[in-house]
């Protein structure tokens, strides 16, 4: 079966993050065992407020290890989505070949990707091209669709990160179209496939999951729908 590894945001838990996701519902994740692991003092690896001397990339390596031990996992189906410190920490996972490798895609929301663990010359990707599938709101307040300084650390602009991923992902051509009022969806070709670079750009929207209640798009099954479409080769 395919795995899905969902990281919360810094200061939030599993269960509220499980609330927030829904990926528990089969409606909207059918077939993917789901894991919300808990980070250390409630935050991920990668800007200045993590907790010290923890390592969350030998974490989720163990974790991804242990749960094949004990479930029948399709090995080139193991996903990972996360939301801010979690979806900055997704950026270190894809930064970091012997850890991330693992994974067949990644699907960060509203990322808090630090330039000191995402930028270029740090960052070196178990293979090219990697699936990637960001969604961020342009009224973000707590990690700006601008970028600028956050409380991590210096944080990229949006559409800068994402031309640093259609880089090394080898993307030539984008095509955008409005999937709800206000809602852009930008698609990358990329190594000669259509469609493994995505950016959702919600016109708007704060720092919260985009769902059914607070948006105009639910994120949720755009996640799962860009995820169940990659495969690790």
């Amino acid at each position: 079966m395919p795995l899905l590894i969902a990281y919360h945001g810094a200061g939030n838990n599993p269960a509220a993050f499980e609330k927030e996701t829904r990926f528990s519902d089969e409606s909207i994740n059918p077939n993917m065992i789901t894991v919300y692991p808990a980070g250390v003092n409630h935050n991920w690896q990668g800007p200045t407020y993590a907790t010290p001397g923890v390592s969350d990339k030998v974490f989720t390596t163990d974790l991804v290890n242990r749960i094949k031990d004990n479930y029948c996992v399709d090995e080139a189906r193991v996903y990972g989505t996360g939301h801010s410190n979690g979806a900055g920490f997704l950026g270190t996972l894809a930064c970091s070949p012997g850890h991330g490798g693992q994974f067949a895609a990644f699907a960060p929301i509203s990322g808090a990707f630090y330039t000191d663990v995402n930028g270029d010359e740090d960052c070196h990707p178990a293979r090219s091209p990697l699936p990637m599938f960001e969604v961020h709101g342009t009224a973000d307040p707590t990690i700006s669709y601008d970028g600028g300084n956050g409380r991590g650390g210096l944080l990229p602009s949006i559409p800068d990160w994402l031309s640093r991923w259609a880089r090394r992902n080898q993307c030539t051509t984008s095509d955008t179209k409005d999937i709800a009022s206000g809602v852009h969806d930008t698609k990358w070709r990329c190594a000669n496939v259509p469609g493994l670079l995505e950016h959702v750009r919600i016109d708007g929207h704060d720092h919260s999951w985009p769902g059914p209640n607070n948006s105009p798009v639910d994120v949720s099954p755009l996640v799962i729908k860009f995820l169940s479409n990659n495969y690790k080769p």
